[in-house]
């Protein structure tokens, strides 16, 4: 579970602070306007922290092939391959933000899910997988 955790830091929460970080210092604008949840995730690219998310877990489960389902590893290829296919159109003028934010935050709930179920299994070893 320690393990879960590391991921959890290092893939995760440093994949987001640089979009964090760019509305903390908006912040301290004069005429800067708080925007709202999904319009922030618009601006996170999160489609981007999906595909690396993604990427590495396919990698993992590559590498412990005994330890991880194909499902698992099928799923996060799906996953790879219809965020590269929303991060295509992405930055499209005609894009309304929010939906794009929202989009983008429930395709990174689905990707944390798989990739981090994915890395436990491959922690967890070939003896106790499902």
């Amino acid at each position: 579970m320690q393990k879960l955790g590391t991921w959890f830091m290092c893939a995760v929460v440093f994949a987001i602070l640089p979009p964090i970080a760019q509305l903390v210092q908006e912040s301290s604008l004069k005429d800067h306007q708080t925007p709202g949840f999904f319009e922030f995730c618009a601006r996170a690219d999160l489609y981007i922290v999906c595909m690396g998310l993604a990427a590495s877990a396919i990698a993992q489960a590559h590498m412990r092939a005994k330890s991880v389902p194909l499902f698992w590893t099928l799923w996060n290829v799906a996953v790879l391959l219809f965020a590269t296919f929303l991060a295509a159109g992405a930055d499209d003028e005609n894009i309304d933000p929010a939906v794009l934010g929202r989009n983008s935050f429930i395709l990174l709930i689905t990707t944390l899910l798989s990739a981090g179920f994915t890395t436990y299994l491959s922690e967890r070893g070939p003896s106790n997988a499902l």
